[in-house]
């Protein structure tokens, strides 16, 4: 499989977030290569984009904290009462009905986000987001 699909995101330490990153769901896990090959054309490194997909997908994302300690479980409950609550149910839901996942490192710039959004929904990507440092915002 391919080094970017279902990463261990935590294996330097729990990430509570994918800060920097546009983030989206691919309902056809057929459109893979397709959105990797117009990702890489957009400018974007294969070691800057994350796919995550299925059971290993969501417990690498581990978005209850339960993989990772303590530490982890409580970042993830406070997450899911407050602002991101709705992203981190829809997450695993999308998973969950065999959708895909895919973010993309972004240096913050509007230019790369745009780029990285417009690439995704060109194989119809939904549910965008924008993981900034303060926040989450739908693109």
């Amino acid at each position: 499989m391919d080094p970017i699909t279902n990463p261990d995101i935590h294996r330097q330490g729990f990430v509570s977030a994918p800060v920097n990153r546009v983030v989206g769901v691919v309902d056809d896990p057929q459109e893979i290569p397709a959105t990797l090959t117009s990702l890489r054309e957009a400018g974007f490194a294969d070691d800057d984009v994350h796919v995550f997909l299925g059971e290993q997908g969501e417990r690498n994302l581990d978005l209850e904290g339960t993989h990772h300690g303590l530490r982890a479980r409580i970042t993830r409950t406070l997450q899911r009462y407050g602002y991101e609550a709705d992203v981190f149910h829809e997450a695993e839901d999308e998973l969950r009905a065999g959708h895909v996942l895919i973010g993309v490192l972004t240096d913050g710039s509007e230019e790369q986000r745009s780029r990285a959004t417009h690439a995704l929904r060109s194989h119809h990507a939904h549910s965008l987001r924008f993981f900034g440092h303060t926040g989450v915002e739908d693109l």
